[in-house]
């Protein structure tokens, strides 16, 4: 649209798409829930199907590796393993997840399939403030409190003007999913598991 203002872009509210940093709570933490994958389960890391005669999905590295465990895939960010546990799971599901547990607002109808949500490629988009909230439930125990710039502002005679207190909803139904989701993202900094992200890893941490 056309400029009507200057500043008044908020980076955090901006909807842009997610990639596969969305896959931990779209695809891992809630099919680790329900109960169908554990760290351990295995997957095929092979192509789904084929679109327009080509394997699909592609791995960032191009090629498949066959069967690995969900600990390998996220560590690895493998599509090929994310496309599967959706389709498991099912997209409605993982897009519920999303939307009705963790407050994702820019996702439309058309992203309940499986490259949206095993694979990040929305059509509404994600924000940074979605993301780091969303990601919260795991160092939560699984409560999700929401996105708050602000706890509670008072005037100078202490009373209580506004009021934003944590949502406290537990989003999870199986105790044993933070911990399960916490063992294998720290693989995603690891050099043994070859972690996408093993660049950032800080010592001792």
């Amino acid at each position: 649209g056309k400029k009507t203002k200057s500043r008044v872009l908020v980076r955090a509210d901006s909807p842009r798409q997610s990639g596969s940093s969305i896959k931990p709570l779209s695809v891992y933490a809630p099919a680790m829930d329900a109960g169908l994958i554990t760290p351990y389960s295995v997957r095929d890391n092979e192509p789904f199907m084929k679109l327009n005669g080509r394997d699909w999905p592609r791995n960032d590295s191009g090629g498949y590796s066959g069967p690995m465990t969900i600990r390998t895939a996220v560590a690895k960010s493998i599509n090929a393993v994310a496309v599967r546990v959706v389709d498991e799971y099912t997209p409605r599901a993982a897009y519920d997840f999303l939307t009705d547990r963790l407050n994702f607002k820019n996702l439309t109808v058309n992203d309940i399939d499986l490259a949206p949500m095993a694979l990040g490629g929305m059509n509404g988009g994600v924000t940074v403030r979605e993301m780091a909230a969303g990601f919260s439930i795991f160092l939560n125990d699984g409560i999700f409190n929401g996105a708050r710039t602000y706890t509670r502002v008072l005037n100078s005679d202490g009373t209580v003007l506004l009021d934003n207190e944590p949502l406290g909803r537990h989003v999870f139904e199986r105790e044993q999913t933070v911990y399960y989701m916490r063992d294998v993202l720290k693989g995603v900094t690891s050099s043994e598991m070859g972690g996408t992200g093993r660049r950032i890893n800080v010592p001792g941490m």
